[in-house]
C-alpha cells in the first residue's frame, strides 16, 4: 500500500497466513488493533511454513482505492 494512495481505511479484505495456529488469539488481537474499526473481511490460514523461515505471519490485504474527485 505504501506505493499507492491507499490507506488502512481502504482495506476490504485480509488474509493472514500463520505458521503457529496456536497463536491465533494473539495474531487476531494484533489484526484488531490495526483493522478493528474498519472490519475488513478476514481469513486466517494455517500454513506449514512461509518463504522466509524467520517469519511466522504473512498478511495479504486487498484495498479499494476511491477515485479522486478531481480526476477524470
Amino acid at each position: 500500500m505504501a506505493k499507492t494512495t491507499a490507506t488502512d481505511e481502504d482495506v476490504t479484505r485480509t488474509q493472514l497466513f500463520v505458521t503457529v495456529i496456536d497463536d491465533w488469539e494473539e495474531i487476531g488481537r494484533a489484526h484488531w488493533e490495526v483493522f478493528g474499526e474498519i472490519q475488513p473481511a478476514a481469513t486466517m490460514v494455517h500454513v506449514q511454513r512461509l518463504i522466509d523461515p524467520c517469519l511466522g505471519v504473512e498478511i495479504e490485504a486487498d484495498a479499494v482505492i476511491p477515485e479522486s474527485s478531481g480526476s477524470q
